[in-house]
């Protein structure tokens, strides 16, 4: 009797949010400011399309060691420094950086909520009539400082680049007049966002300002705020964003739904002409529908989970799409999780490690959802002890083999009815309709 060795060796996956990821390997509070995969940092962003292929800038389990090793030497010379290339811990597991996978449940909620943002604040900037003549006010403040800032800007790094090269007492007057020009430029920015930030959410709080319009329309489409999720749109909801994106911005002529261009109109400053609300509404809708197009492609497993090569395709070309789009838009790149979408992170891990689609972090967002439930559930209880017995009771009752059965019987009755009544078919024609769609948007070169 012979033995053979099927699997010789396992090489395990880590999936999780990026402040989780970034603990895992010592990275303690660096997320936000640099990429967990390779020694990027946040103003580094979309500066290299094959940074995930680049040995020099791959993080191992090596660079982190040196990396902490630099830290704690400075530490220890008194040097300010919070970190070293992000690294200032050591790690909570014995992980290698390269076996981190980007959340595909948490990169499209990031991407989602940053392109309503982006839409939000050009509505209130350049878009709706604020009616009060001091808000108008305050936003036209707002919009030259901003100018202002962003020329000083450019200018202190022209005379910072100057002095690099001459080094002469001229070259070191300007860059200093450079310097604190940028700095009082800065402050008045800062002073003018948020008195114009304030008055705008006394307008958005108002049942007929856009915002609130917005929030409606929103719900027309399945689209609503969680409230244990801090008010922002959940993973479903972001889904459901990106599906609708043509509907919700540009409007359902079938089905007599105006979207946020018509809405903009009808409220918009004289100086917004109703071509420039059209163009920034599609473009809006165009950018969250190649989103989609990207993320059905990862999440797909239609065609099986391994990623065929028209798969593979069709997300490289609507990620090159969508990134080309989103730097002609003018958003801002300093999100990790638009680099690791967008700078070739993304690509590269599907084609590593075959696919992604069994490798989500859906599950635990979900467990997530039901502690904040229960939590909520049990709030009332003035007592902290008393609350946690509370909540591991009901966790431990979910969990409770018999309770699974009957759930399990119950799910499986409710399927056969909705195979009797059609419910599979209608589900396959909703799918195969939005394939269609994605295609059409994957393929479209406008």
């Amino acid at each position: 009797m012979s033995i053979a060795t099927c699997v010789e060796r396992f090489h395990a996956l880590h999936v999780g949010d990026l402040a989780f990821q970034a603990m895992v390997v010592g990275m303690k509070n660096s997320a936000g400011c640099w990429c967990l995969q390779c020694k990027t940092k946040q103003k580094e962003f979309n500066s290299n399309n094959n940074v995930s292929l680049s040995e020099a800038l791959t993080r191992t389990k090596d660079s982190l060691n040196d990396s902490l090793t630099e830290f704690n030497s400075l530490k220890l010379q008194n040097k300010n420094g919070a970190n070293c290339e992000g690294v200032n811990a050591f790690g909570l597991l014995d992980v290698d950086p390269q076996r981190l996978l980007a959340p595909i449940l948490h990169c499209p909620m990031g991407l989602v909520d940053k392109v309503l943002e982006s839409f939000k604040l050009w509505v209130n900037l350049h878009a709706e009539n604020l009616g009060a003549e001091e808000a108008n006010t305050m936003r036209d403040t707002c919009k030259v400082s901003i100018e202002i800032s962003s020329r000083s800007k450019t200018e202190h790094l022209a005379a910072k680049a100057a002095n690099d090269l001459q080094k002469t007492p001229a070259t070191r007057e300007a860059l200093r007049l450079a310097t604190a020009a940028k700095s009082k430029a800065v402050q008045a920015e800062r002073k003018a966002k948020a008195n114009c930030d304030e008055a705008s959410q006394c307008h958005n709080a108002r049942v007929h300002s856009l915002a609130q319009r917005f929030e409606s329309m929103f719900r027309q489409h399945g689209v609503k705020r969680e409230c244990h999720h801090g008010g922002k749109f959940n993973g479903v909801n972001c889904i459901r964003t990106m599906e609708k994106a043509t509907e919700s911005f540009v409007g359902d002529t079938a089905n007599n739904m105006d979207g946020f261009a018509h809405k903009t109109k009808e409220s918009k400053m004289e100086s917004t002409t109703n071509d420039k609300v059209d163009c920034k509404c599609k473009s809006f809708a165009r950018s969250l529908g190649l989103l989609d197009v990207v993320w059905s492609a990862v999440r797909g497993i239609e065609s099986g989970l391994l990623p065929t090569e028209d798969q593979m395709s069709t997300l490289d070309k609507a990620l090159m799409d969508g990134k080309s789009l989103w730097l002609q838009m003018k958003l801002t790149t300093l999100q990790p999780k638009w680099h690791l979408t967008f700078d070739g992170h993304l690509l590269h891990q599907v084609r590593k490690h075959g696919g992604l689609a069994d490798k989500a972090d859906d599950t635990i967002e979900f467990e997530h959802q039901k502690l904040k439930r229960l939590r909520d559930r049990c709030r009332s209880m003035p007592s902290f002890k008393r609350r946690q017995e509370c909540i591991r009771k009901e966790l431990k009752r979910r969990n409770c083999p018999e309770v699974k059965a009957h759930l399990a019987t119950c799910k499986a009755k409710i399927d056969q009815l909705n195979l009797k009544r059609g419910h599979s078919v209608a589900l396959t024609n909703k799918r195969e309709a939005k394939k269609i769609k994605r295609e059409a948007v994957a393929n479209d070169n406008a």
